[in-house]
């Protein structure tokens, strides 16, 4: 019989299923809202298929880099940083970037923002396990997948209507400030079982930093 989640275990779960609507809303808010955007202008066909596959290119390549420093690293604190970084960047982009530059803003940036979610997912998925005893992982990650598939569902159509009636750089700015209200979430959690790192051989003779 599965005992019942302690009153610590049902905070981190309020601050982890939050803290993933928030970001998943913010990722397909950033996805339409420039999607949209390059799709309108000239070539806008080229500047898409390039926005996307750098995307899938960048992730093949940092998400070896992103597991060994989510393995040897503080995942909250790897996640806090990521996504700090990630919101200043997307309120830096909504502000300062003129409107002439602002579509090699959006490819260099969306670079950036797939080079610090290779680092972001895998000590994301490292925490999971920290914030709830093992034999709760799946009743939390089953509200993790409900509250998934609603943000999937109503996340376009919220996207839609912040970007038509605010317009684009609003919306980037709100996508930034979602990127920090998800991180301090997780900066927030209270590791539970933390695990505990590997020792290393008396004949290991080389050591790899990242």
């Amino acid at each position: 019989m599965t005992t019942k989640l302690s009153h610590t275990e049902k905070i981190n779960t309020v601050k982890v299923t939050s803290s993933n609507v928030i970001s998943k809303f913010g990722d397909i808010l950033f996805d339409y809202v420039n999607s949209v955007f390059l799709s309108s202008v000239a070539n806008g066909g080229l500047w898409l298929s390039l926005y996307q596959s750098s995307e899938v290119f960048i992730s093949v390549i940092f998400n070896f880099l992103g597991g060994v420093l989510s393995d040897t690293g503080n995942r909250k604190k790897i996640i806090w940083h990521c996504d700090l970084i990630s919101g200043l960047v997307c309120i830096l982009l909504a502000i300062f970037i003129p409107h002439v530059f602002f579509i090699y803003a959006i490819i260099i940036i969306n670079i950036i923002l797939a080079i610090i979610s290779s680092y972001r997912s895998p000590a994301y998925k490292a925490v999971f396990r920290e914030i709830v005893q093992k034999e709760h992982l799946n009743q939390v990650n089953s509200v993790l997948e409900i509250a998934k598939q609603v943000i999937q569902i109503t996340g376009p159509t919220g996207a839609l209507i912040i970007a038509h009636f605010f317009g684009n750089r609003f919306a980037l700015i709100f996508d930034g400030i979602s990127f920090i209200i998800s991180g301090l979430l997780i900066r927030k959690l209270t590791i539970l079982s933390a695990p505990v790192k590997k020792k290393s051989s008396k004949k290991e003779t080389v050591k790899f930093f990242v």
